[in-house]
């Protein structure tokens, strides 16, 4: 069962409705801030008592440690209606405090110190408390209903520009009643875009996915983020592998092969117009994109693989003679934006995620004889193989390349040093942290079986880690270890 955030503006709250959740995010940061310094003076109480394993602490029994008094305590920030989400916002803050391995004061503080930030959290869904929507039949727009009031703060509705009519939207479908008495809730109209409509109209006929929500400010103005379960989608298998890559002629470009690597269909994906601000790629257009995608990847059953371009560029770029320069229409900005856009389109249609692999050499390899050298690229649109002599268009060729990695990836042979020595051999490989002495007494590639997979057990035990890339990497090789029935067939020695 998967999770979607969509993110929906408070239209214009009054002022009255802006100093109410002003003080609502102020108490409720305060009293987070002084559960936080609470803690720190028994920090070693909480190590012991809550500790279930290594590197983990049960959040529900952290949650409980604010018992009645603490929680009394609490009423003095006006936080009535949010207790029950700081509970939980604190077992978590905590647990990451301890988890870090490094329990003392100095992490509890820095938690502290940014508490001023944190948004409110709505653990609850609900007509009565927490959060709900509200839907005007007549004019198609929803509302929010928010609970940031304590009994002593309501106050007397005052909501006249409010329409009459609407209607919960939860399970009941109840009318929401104009009562004169006090309450302790505001009303607020949402503004949002077409795509954020599509999910709440489609979970508005299931008002039970709709789960919890955060209220945050950004640049004065206010949102709420809310957490909608996606239903479970029926899983599509998966027959064929799709490379989406930046273009230069194109904005992007897709290509689809088979599992033997032969191409099925290419193409462009043009979202922009030539007069669009080069700055950023607007939302709307990043979202049209992931969605041709996705229909294309459906329509094929595809295993979209995408370029990592989180920590370097793919080379695409090209400059004749340092005069004329030529830029992806796609910044790797944009381009890393419509990836996590494709994260839950495609999970939604029960595609599973997109693949990120390297982007180093895609548009300087030879999709033919596989070498990759610079010299390839013959300008700025054509590939002219130094080897082979194969041609292809740029663009196509990113694709393509990307599409065949996995395929190059699940054939390639994990490849094993072997070293002589005078009373046996050393079997080594750096990236699994192999090195395993065998004497020529023993059956070696028996003893070599049995420390690879002594190796995959440890590392699975591992739960921090200096080296994150080395670590990543061993995972890696060890999930494709693990792909196959007997891992030895995988092997090549070298």
């Amino acid at each position: 069962m998967g999770m979607r955030t969509i993110v929906l503006k408070l239209h214009k709250p009054s002022k009255a409705k802006q100093q109410i959740i002003n003080d609502a995010l102020l108490g409720y940061n305060k009293a987070f801030e002084f559960l936080i310094n609470k803690a720190g003076n028994c920090l070693p109480e909480l190590e012991q008592r809550f500790k279930v394993k290594a590197g983990q602490y049960n959040i529900l029994a952290l949650s409980k440690w604010i018992d009645s008094n603490l929680s009394q305590e609490l009423n003095k920030f006006d936080v009535q209606p949010f207790k029950d989400s700081l509970r939980l916002e604190f077992a978590y803050a905590m647990a990451d405090c301890l988890r870090t391995g490094s329990v003392c004061q100095e992490n509890v503080n820095k938690e502290a110190a940014f508490s001023y930030f944190r948004p409110i959290y709505f653990c609850r869904y609900d007509t009565k408390r927490g959060y709900c929507l509200l839907y005007d039949k007549e004019k198609d727009r929803y509302y929010v209903k928010l609970y940031l009031l304590n009994g002593p703060n309501a106050r007397t509705a005052a909501e006249a520009n409010i329409r009459e009519g609407l209607v919960h939207v939860h399970k009941d479908n109840k009318m929401l009643e104009r009562k004169r008495r006090k309450e302790t809730h505001i009303i607020v109209p949402l503004s949002f875009g077409k795509w954020q409509e599509r999910i709440i109209k489609e979970a508005s006929k299931a008002p039970e996915c709709f789960k919890t929500a955060r209220l945050l400010v950004r640049d004065n103005e206010y949102y709420l983020a809310i957490s909608i379960e996606a239903g479970e989608s029926k899983s599509i298998s998966t027959m064929a592998y799709m490379g989406v890559s930046r273009g230069l002629k194109s904005n992007l470009h897709y290509t689809v092969v088979n599992s033997h690597g032969e191409i099925i269909i290419s193409g462009e994906i043009d979202t922009l117009e030539k007069n669009d601000d080069s700055s950023g790629i607007p939302l709307n257009k990043l979202h049209k994109a992931a969605n041709i995608i996705t229909d294309i990847a459906i329509s094929h059953k595809a295993q979209i693989i995408v370029q990592n371009l989180s920590q370097r560029g793919d080379g695409l770029g090209w400059s004749d003679n340092d005069l004329d320069q030529y830029l992806p229409r796609f910044k790797r900005k944009d381009y890393n934006r419509m990836v996590s856009l494709l994260e839950y389109k495609l999970q939604w249609k029960g595609l599973p995620k997109p693949i990120k692999v390297s982007p180093i050499g895609i548009y300087y390899t030879c999709c033919s004889c596989g070498r990759n050298s610079k010299k390839n690229r013959f300008n700025k649109d054509l590939l002219i193989c130094s080897s082979c002599g194969t041609t292809m268009d740029i663009d196509k060729l990113g694709s393509l390349n990307l599409a065949r990695k996995l395929i190059d990836y699940n054939t390639s042979k994990i490849k094993i040093n072997i070293k002589r020595v005078d009373s046996g051999v050393v079997f080594s490989n750096k990236i699994l942290g192999l090195d395993c002495f065998t004497s020529y007494k023993e059956d070696q590639l028996l003893r070599l079986k049995n420390e690879i997979q002594k190796i995959i057990e440890d590392t699975k035990l591992i739960v921090k880690t200096q080296d994150k890339k080395a670590h990543s990497a061993r995972i890696s090789l060890i999930r494709k270890l693990e792909s196959v029935e007997n891992f030895m067939d995988l092997i090549e020695y070298i």
